[in-house]
């Protein structure tokens, strides 16, 4: 039996016959092979990939908890879990799961990352909108681990020459920047919205001022800087309204609308957003 190897070139790639038997490994293929992992990645490079592939699910935990005035439990989201990366041998995977209060965890399989656990938390102090933290010293996305501003309010205070003008983080537009302080701030009206829905199962009524229902008006700094600021009111009858001040959501607002459902003693929930374009808007307050 004569078995003949060789290798000829062709347009679309390198053709290698076996006994006759073409193998075509084309520059598609061979793409596939490297993103897919067939090569091992670094670390840096799996937990930035692993990081990426969780925004629809950090997105979900997000949207659920502005719609339903809570954090989920694994029982409200069970499709949330689950692989999230893998490479061609499956030798190297990223795991999500759910955490406490809205709290996801990125767990890691195979190479230098074996046993190591990330957890991701809201956080509008950094670029992405989310904090990254490990008990283990790792290559951490720089969006989700460095918060944006270092200094801190005493040095800010006496120093303020030093302080930088803020710019988005390599790989963020200002639709990205806009879209986790908005984020940020709907999470953050979760609690007076708990507040006006507890008035209204107790009395059977919207509370007329911000006092009925313990709520006081107050700014945060979203940023750490003072930069970006959203300043959350009670103008009206169940209108939880946030303004922000400063960066790419200057003068933007978002008004949280409570009105009494079909179900006794519950309340149905609206949002508008005002002073950004469309796509900067969080997905729940585009329907």
């Amino acid at each position: 039996m004569e078995v003949r190897t060789g290798m000829q070139q062709s347009g679309s790639g390198a053709i290698i016959r076996f006994g006759g038997i073409a193998l075509g490994l084309t520059c598609l293929a061979l793409a596939a092979l490297l993103i897919g992992g067939a090569f091992d990645d670094s670390p840096a490079q799996r937990l930035q990939a692993a990081f990426d592939a969780s925004e629809p699910a950090r997105r979900q935990v997000l949207d659920f908890s502005v719609a339903e005035g809570r954090a989920p439990y694994q029982t409200d989201l069970p499709t949330l879990g689950g692989e999230l990366t893998s490479n061609l041998t499956g030798s190297h995977q990223s795991l999500l799961s759910l955490g406490y209060d809205q709290e996801l965890l990125l767990r890691f399989r195979g190479g230098d990352l074996d046993g190591s656990e990330v957890r991701l938390r809201p956080s509008a102090k950094h670029r992405s909108g989310w904090e990254c933290s490990s008990e283990r010293a790792l290559p951490l996305p720089e969006a989700c681990s460095t918060v944006l501003a270092q200094s801190s309010e005493t040095e800010s205070a006496a120093q303020p020459e030093l302080q930088l003008p803020m710019t988005p983080a390599i790989g963020y537009s200002h639709g990205n920047e806009a879209l986790a302080y908005l984020t940020a701030a709907m999470a953050t009206m979760i609690g007076p919205k708990v507040g006006v829905a507890e008035f209204y199962a107790q009395t059977g009524r919207l509370p007329v001022i911000a006092g009925d229902f313990g709520f006081q008006e107050y700014s945060d700094a979203l940023d750490g800087r003072r930069e970006v600021v959203a300043h959350y009111s009670y103008p009206s009858v169940g209108h939880i309204r946030t303004i922000f001040s400063g960066g790419p959501v200057d003068k933007a607002e978002i008004s949280m609308l409570g009105q009494p459902d079909r179900r006794p003693g519950q309340l149905k929930w609206s949002c508008q957003v005002l002073g950004v374009p469309k796509d900067w808007i969080p997905h729940q307050c585009r329907r």
